[in-house]
């Protein structure tokens, strides 16, 4: 109990100095842009705080009071005659805010978002030259009959060159794929199991619609199947006779060693415990003796590691031996991956009531065989209120068994934050994906820092912009928007997984910042930028009761927009 307690302050620490610094560095760098435009033009800044609230460190060595506020959620720079009603004596006229040409107050209202911008491009500069951590070029589960496969990719392979360009991150490659819908590309693909041969495949992504709600394009070219995403080494058991079953194994763990070969994915799996068994019963004397292998397994909630030894029968290392390359083999001993298997039940569900139990490993659906949870999924929801309940199939215990069950409609969150109704029964899958291969890509030479620091601060402006417009046209949820408490889970997260990430979500942070504030609310620096403009563009200031109105509505606004960007933080916190 103690020990929860020492972590769960730890936790709490790190989390809550990551989101101090964070939030800390961008409110300073924005308050910053003010407060030097401002001394350059000669405004008397009288107060520069980071924070809200009452000060509690103050620092006066000049003009300006320098102070930390107790609520770190902003900052302020205050500057004299910055008040449209006071009354300014002619003499201090020269130090005076609104006393200064309208270019010159433009200027020192747009330097706090432009230094956030600035700051965005300097720390993805930063991150170059550090290098960033991204799924590398080896492809994951390539599935049968799928467009990947039939081209010749096979899981597992390492894509060296598209079109004669060598690519180490997967999201290059991905890019190139989705601009060249219809157009053939060729791959120079390395097998990774076997020989290690180089081989070229040319295959034509289709063109499909874009389900990728920040991205520019309305469609893109895809080639089905081909993915870095692979299924995990947990295992599903449903026949407790089978050989696995015999041994000890359990569904639920991961296997993370096969005979002493470290194992991440499953098809990894799968050809390890291929070959091994080939080559002892190729070594063994009479080439017709059981063979022995030594699985070494992992319980995902108690981290406790084991090894169970199983002992194939010649007949059945032999039928391994002399398998396909993409053979699943481990079935031939009782071992599926868990894509298929329900690892929950809901409380007062269909499935409940018609009897489906943990740990059930879906079979077919009507009569027709199911092969993936997305073939699952695409079954229920099809049901129609008007036909027969469902003939689910099941293996449990050995025993292929099935249910009635009749879908219910239930209310489901989209990729978009939206609420929709569709059909289900009320299962969780099993089904866990293995961490993809990762690479670090780092910058090479000062053009390539600038370059990556310049491209990336262009793109996320592009999608920090389009997520705004998005919510504004409904086609994102309003339930997406997130608050100190999001910026606090983010900070603290990223903070965990090293600095580079950590200051990535500062530069996307930084950047939407810069947005934000350009955005024409008064309260904020678009709203006085709108101010001045009108002022530039009449040649007079809009009246001080003009002003005030729009004032009191931007409030109202923001206020309205924090509250709900923390009744969103609650509400997900709550909801998980």
């Amino acid at each position: 109990m103690i020990d929860l307690i020492v972590l769960g302050f730890q936790k709490f620490l790190s989390f809550g100095l990551a989101f101090v610094v964070l939030l800390g560095l961008l409110i300073f760098v924005h308050e910053l842009g003010h407060f030097l435009v401002a001394k350059f033009y000669g405004v008397r800044v009288e107060v520069f705080s980071l924070g809200f609230g009452k000060k509690i460190w103050r620092y006066k060595p000049g003009d300006t009071e320098y102070c930390l506020s107790l609520i770190p959620l902003g900052g302020y720079v205050k500057m004299y005659g910055d008040d449209p009603s006071a009354d300014i004596p002619e003499e201090q006229k020269q130090y005076s805010f609104l006393h200064k040409p309208v270019f010159q107050r433009i200027a020192v209202v747009l330097a706090g978002p432009l230094m956030n911008l600035f700051f965005a491009a300097l720390i993805f500069g930063v991150i170059a030259l550090l290098g960033e951590k991204t799924v590398s070029n080896h492809v994951g589960d390539v599935p049968a009959l799928s467009a990947a496969y039939e081209a010749g990719f096979r899981s597992g392979d390492i894509i060296q060159a598209v079109d004669g360009n060598a690519y180490k991150a997967w999201d290059e490659i991905e890019e190139y794929i989705e601009a060249r819908a219809g157009k053939q590309i060729s791959f120079s693909v390395q097998n990774t199991s076997g020989d290690l041969t180089s081989r070229s495949i040319t295959v034509s992504p289709v063109e499909m619609r874009n389900t990728n709600l920040m991205s520019t394009r309305d469609y893109v070219g895809q080639i089905d199947g081909l993915s870095p995403v692979a299924i995990s080494t947990q295992i599903g058991i449903s026949d407790p006779n089978s050989l696995a079953g015999q041994a000890g194994l359990k569904s639920g763990d991961a296997i993370t060693a096969l005979d002493g070969t470290n194992l991440r994915s499953w098809f990894e799996a799968e050809r390890v415990f291929a070959k091994s068994v080939a080559e002892k019963l190729k070594n063994s004397p009479s080439g017709q003796n059981a063979v022995s292998v030594d699985f070494e397994l992992t319980n995902l909630q108690s981290k406790d590691s084991m090894v169970h030894t199983l002992e194939l029968p010649a007949a059945i290392a032999q039928k391994i031996a002399q398998s396909d390359f993409d053979a699943n083999t481990l079935q031939w001993i009782g071992l599926h991956n868990t894509e298929l298997f329900i690892e929950e039940v809901v409380e007062g569900s269909a499935a409940q009531s018609a009897g489906l139990i943990a740990w059930d490993r879906l079979i077919s659906v009507n009569a027709e065989p199911l092969n993936s949870w997305e073939s699952f999924v695409k079954a229920v929801r099809s049901y129609d209120s008007d036909q027969a309940p469902l003939k689910v199939e099941v293996a449990r215990a050995g025993q292929n068994m099935f249910f009635d069950l009749v879908p219910q409609i239930t209310e489901q969150t989209n990729s978009a934050g939206f609420t929709e109704k569709n059909f289900a029964i009320g299962v969780k899958t099993a089904l866990r994906m293995a961490e993809p291969v990762t690479v670090i890509v780092k910058a090479n030479g000062i053009k390539e820092v600038l370059s990556a620091s310049v491209n990336d601060t262009v793109e996320w402006v592009q999608l920090t912009a389009l997520s705004f417009l998005k919510l504004l046209k409904r086609e994102v949820s309003a339930k997406s928007i997130g608050g100190p408490i999001m910026i606090l889970q983010l900070s603290g997260k990223t903070f965990e997984m090293g600095l580079s990430p950590y200051l990535k979500i500062m530069a996307i942070i930084s950047i939407n910042l810069f947005i934000l504030n350009l955005l024409p609310i008064p309260v904020l620096d678009g709203g006085h930028l709108v101010f001045f403009s009108i002022e530039a563009l009449r040649g007079a200031p809009l009246s001080i009761r003009k002003m005030e109105i729009a004032q009191q509505i931007g409030l109202v606004l923001l206020l309205s927009l924090m509250l709900l960007a923390l009744f969103n933080d609650f509400s997900r916190i709550f909801s998980s």
